[in-house]
């Protein structure tokens, strides 16, 4: 690879701080960049340590496959960190990556400039030997295949969890589902709220609907079943529990405060009319004839 190429003249700056070289990256050799050096030449603000261990926790960069930290006395640690600071060489890769999140000038600059030195090194590849050119071929696809298993790993953790959801659903909706002391109809909840008689049935149908909309929207679908001996829908105790603290209460309270009201509304009127009658005169007698 030719090491006197002509660095064209809007990369000068960025190229004469960052210089990429022949380096180390685990047990493969690479393309690097003083991440030091990098730091300066993006202009970041943030101390070098910090700002380098928050990139790579960030964004899972892996030591041995996108970095090699340099060990002290190595001949290689520069700027003002100090005989015992960590230096980091940093793949061309985990550099463009680094210069794209800053999301600056200097951030793109750098990224278009490891850019073209790829490309120079491409053009140098062809008097590398077989087995330099196979390294480099078998580096590039491992890469590409621990990217893409990452990108599938979050997709599997997803369709296991769907799946068990709807495994959870099925058995949950299932109308032979056996009978369990864990599961209550509304109504038999209403009847523990000592709700009287007097539209109770009517309340326990939108009772119902709203204990299965509020279950499978707060994910616990599993909760709902449908009774094998009524084929009327139960719900499971915690979530009933749960339920009345959210809403149900307060629609109980809300159906005894309107029954009782109505009940006292119509002894009202009862005491009323009762009042009015006895306060009527008697009837007069019809008087007896004179003979």
């Amino acid at each position: 690879m030719s090491t006197n190429l002509p660095i064209p003249a809007e990369f000068a700056e960025i190229a004469a701080i960052c210089v990429a070289s022949e380096g180390m990256i685990g047990n493969h050799s690479a393309l690097t960049v003083n991440a030091r050096d990098l730091h300066v030449g993006l202009g970041v603000g943030r101390v070098f340590g910090a700002w380098i261990e928050g990139r790579i926790a960030k964004y899972g960069f892996q030591e041995g496959v996108d970095y090699q930290i340099l060990l002290s006395g190595s001949g290689k640690q520069t700027g003002s960190g100090g005989h015992n600071a960590k230096e980091y060489d940093v793949t061309l890769d985990m550099a463009k990556e680094l210069s794209m999140v800053e999301n600056n000038e200097k951030g793109r600059l750098a990224r278009r400039y490891f850019i073209w030195r790829e490309q120079q090194a491409l053009v140098g590849s062809e008097h590398l030997t077989a087995q330099q050119t196979g390294g480099i071929v078998k580096a590039g696809l491992g890469k590409l295949k621990r990217e893409l298993l990452s990108e599938l790993k979050p997709i599997e953790t997803q369709l296991a969890e769907l799946s068990s959801r709807m495994d959870q659903a099925m058995s949950s909706y299932d109308p032979s589902a056996t009978f369990t002391t864990d599961y209550l109809p509304a109504l038999e909840v209403l009847k523990d709220h000592h709700v009287l008689p007097k539209g109770r049935r009517a309340l326990s149908a939108s009772c119902s609907r709203m204990l299965k909309r509020y279950l499978i929207a707060t994910d616990r679908g599993w909760m709902v079943r449908i009774s094998r001996e009524t084929e009327r829908f139960i719900f499971h105790v915690d979530g009933i529990r749960d339920w009345l603290k959210v809403e149900g209460a307060a629609v109980i309270k809300d159906h005894k405060d309107a029954v009782m009201g109505q009940h006292q509304l119509a002894l009202k009127d009862s005491l009323v009319r009762r009042a009015k009658k006895a306060t009527q005169p008697p009837f007069a007698k019809t008087p007896a004839k004179t003979a």
